[in-house]
């Protein structure tokens, strides 16, 4: 028993000191320190790999906005093109109101 636990103790300790904390710590506060090290250990993994899949997301975004640049400048031309006909159509209309009022009836 006193083996299994010098075991623990000295896994404990090594993962205390990998995470920077070089103090002593009882014996009989053990337990406790085994659950916090351990809460720090899966707090670590859980950023970990949230940051990873934040990296992996703001990736996709970059390439998908990469993409649609293409569209967004064919978008402004077709804005553009759309505009000056609509003004063409305008104008025609208005020849053509023009000349029904000149008609004789």
């Amino acid at each position: 028993m006193v083996g299994l636990l010098e075991h623990r103790y000295s896994i404990i300790r090594r993962q205390l000191d990998k995470l920077g904390y070089k103090e002593a710590f009882p014996i009989d506060s053990f337990s406790l320190v085994e659950h916090l090290v351990s809460d720090i250990l899966s707090g670590n993994e859980k950023y970990r790999k949230a940051t990873q899949k934040y990296h992996h997301v703001a990736k996709i975004a970059q390439d998908f906005q990469h993409g649609i640049e293409p569209f967004k400048e064919e978008n402004v031309r077709l804005i553009k093109e759309n505009s000056k006909l609509r003004l063409e159509l305008f104008k025609v209309q208005e020849k053509s109101d023009e000349l029904k009022s000149c008609e004789f009836p």
